[in-house]
């Protein structure tokens, strides 16, 4: 296989602006507008995470004012801006780990051997998909406005069809450096440049890594860490 490339990601980050009189809260608008209209990226330094991150401004997808300007008294908004991250790596230190967490229950899924249980990941739904046959692919089919129905060609052993496969996940460890190492890892195992392995007890499934969706943090990272994503792959 070629090299594993990823596409840059949209990052949506809501403020809360405030200022004790309609003037200051006017200027610090107009300045924060200015911050993100000036060239090259915007630093951001994200304290739970510990680390910085450059974002380039794509615009203002959001804006709610609550109350006038003409009334005295505090005035706040919350700004919602939406950024690009144009390398979508900068989150994850590149090394190569493995999961190391133990839990008392499996999932009885493994990634390339991996009980998802090493990631600190309970399955809370997967054999919809990892169960569902596959569907032949469509032979030669003849149609014409001037006969009744189609002509199929059926003489052969069709070839199965690709499925998706979505894994509903929810991730949680005890602290939030146990989960950067091990969604490291679970990144890491994903993306090899290689056909991956999802194995339930019928057997292996050979696919690819897709996209991961649905992101949810259900707390702060302060007290460990609890997720939910859906992992959705490719087979072959």
């Amino acid at each position: 296989m070629s090299q594993v490339l990823f596409e840059a990601k949209k990052v949506k980050i809501k403020y809360i602006l405030t200022a004790e009189n309609a003037t200051k809260f006017k200027q610090r608008l107009k300045d924060f507008e200015l911050l993100h209209n000036q060239p090259g990226y915007r630093t951001l330094e994200v304290e739970a995470f510990n680390r910085t991150f450059e974002l380039r401004t794509l615009g203002f997808s959001g804006y709610r004012q609550k109350g006038g300007l003409l009334k005295a008294g505090k005035k706040t908004a919350k700004i919602e801006v939406t950024y690009s991250m144009d390398d979508p790596l900068q989150y994850f230190i590149a090394y190569n780990q493995v999961p190391n967490l133990i839990r008392d229950n499996l999932a009885h899924v493994k990634l390339n051997d991996y009980d998802f249980s090493k990631f600190g990941i309970i399955i809370r739904q997967a054999y919809n998909t990892l169960l569902q046959p596959s569907s032949p692919k469509r032979g030669i089919v003849w149609n014409s406005k001037y006969k009744t129905g189609l002509v199929a060609d059926t003489n052969f052993t069709p070839k199965l069809k690709s499925r998706k496969l979505v894994l509903e996940c929810t991730m949680i460890t005890d602290t939030y450096e146990e989960f950067e190492y091990n969604y490291a890892a679970l990144f890491i195992q994903l993306t090899k440049p290689k056909v991956i392995e999802i194995s339930i007890e019928t057997g292996k499934i050979p696919c690819f890594y897709d996209k991961m969706s649905n992101f949810k943090k259900k707390k702060t990272f302060r007290k460990g860490a609890f997720v939910t994503f859906n992992l959705e792959l490719i087979t072959l």
